[in-house]
């Protein structure tokens, strides 16, 4: 997972208590996080990261579950991401937990790819 955020960030990210960030290990290696900012009552899903070895294995649906299962818990009612209009298989997960779409922004990522916009309505959600 090296490379999606710096040092700094990750600081600012597990030190603040208005954001969650999950993780999942095996043999004790970093395999898999979710991250998310918690505003009111919405949550702006920040990260969502498999490492390529641990792909289609369940990893990714199983962190955000859990992410926006803990944001409910806390009285978030509504969630959003962002995601690179060309990846696909994210945009797969995000449909497969419940995300519908409901954007797009031109140009949004820093390497100049379009982004497509998904949200989620968390109340009277099991997840």
């Amino acid at each position: 997972l090296k490379g999606l955020w710096g040092k700094s960030q990750w600081k600012k990210e597990l030190a603040d208590t208005s954001r969650l960030c999950f993780g999942i290990s095996f043999n004790s290696n970093l395999v898999g996080i979710a991250c998310c900012w918690l505003v009111l009552d919405e949550v702006q899903i920040t990260a969502v990261a498999v490492h390529p070895n641990s792909r289609r294995l369940g990893v990714g649906e199983k962190l955000l579950s859990h992410l926006l299962r803990e944001s409910r818990t806390l009285g978030a009612k509504k969630a959003f991401l962002e995601v690179k209009s060309s990846n696909l298989p994210a945009i797969s997960l995000y449909k497969k937990v419940g995300f519908k779409e409901n954007g797009y922004r031109r140009k949004y990522f820093k390497d100049g790819s379009d982004a497509k916009l998904f949200f989620m309505g968390l109340e009277n959600k099991k997840q």
